[in-house]
């Protein structure tokens, strides 16, 4: 980091050295989404917001004296540490159940049943739920973050071994991203045997700016039979995830 200015920019920059500084700015407190190496508005914000705790000029650019002093401050906490609290501690106000929370549910084609019956069973629970069939994980991660979802889960359908994926990069990983996969593993591994809870770095994980898993199913004959079965199930692992929640 440091060999270019870092800025809002459209289309948004991205690299690993946008991703080293928003890590810095999680580790000093100042929240700048997901440590996804994509130069968002919240990434601006935080930066605008250090420069003006920090005493520098607040133009919301990563430049040299920026950096040297996201540097200087960050140097004595851990990496990640504090990110990780506030996702956590963020997850634990929700409360214990599903009532009232704000969930995205989407697939890319195909998956509408289940989505619908999904939507149905956490609607009965009293989630409010927004469904997006899209084919773009981009676009779909703009709704949500619009939308300012508590949790996104997103569904698809590959010929590979079946997973549930969180975030999971070479700066951060979403504890509540990891607990909810681990929690829909136990749920779903009945109907999808050999179901891996698994941390990747997909468009869909880094560009969402909540919690966010993505199952991917291996068999969509499995989906269409067991829909409401497998609908109930998601909800208990969501319920549970919710319910067992995070220690200090």
């Amino acid at each position: 980091m440091g060999s270019r200015l870092l800025y809002l920019h459209e289309p948004p920059l991205r690299g690993d050295d946008v991703a080293e500084m928003q890590q810095l700015l999680s580790t000093l407190g100042f929240k700048s989404g997901h440590v996804n190496g994509i130069h968002t508005s919240k990434t601006a914000d935080a930066i605008t917001d250090f420069q003006l705790n920090a005493g520098l000029t607040a133009d919301g650019i990563c430049g040299t004296l920026t950096l040297e002093s996201l540097r200087r401050y960050g140097s004595n906490v851990k990496l990640g540490e504090l990110a990780s609290l506030q996702e956590r501690n963020q997850f634990n106000s929700l409360g214990t159940q599903l009532n009232g929370k704000k969930i995205v549910l989407s697939e890319t084609g195909g998956l509408d049943a289940t989505i619908a019956s999904l939507r149905r069973s956490l609607g009965e629970l009293g989630a409010n739920v927004l469904t997006i069939h899209h084919p773009d994980a981009s676009a779909q991660a703009t709704q949500a973050n619009t939308y300012r979802a508590d949790l996104f889960i997103a569904l698809e359908v590959r010929h590979d071994r079946p997973s549930i994926c969180h975030f999971q990069g070479e700066h951060y990983l979403s504890p509540v991203g990891s607990l909810l996969a681990e929690k829909l593993v136990n749920e779903l591994s009945q109907y999808f045997p050999n179901l891996e809870n698994k941390g990747m770095a997909l468009r869909i994980l880094r560009e969402t700016q909540m919690p966010t898993v993505l199952c991917r199913f291996n068999s969509a004959n499995t989906l269409v039979r067991s829909n409401q079965l497998i609908a109930s199930s998601i909800c208990t692992a969501i319920n549970n995830a919710l319910g067992t929640g995070f220690t200090s």
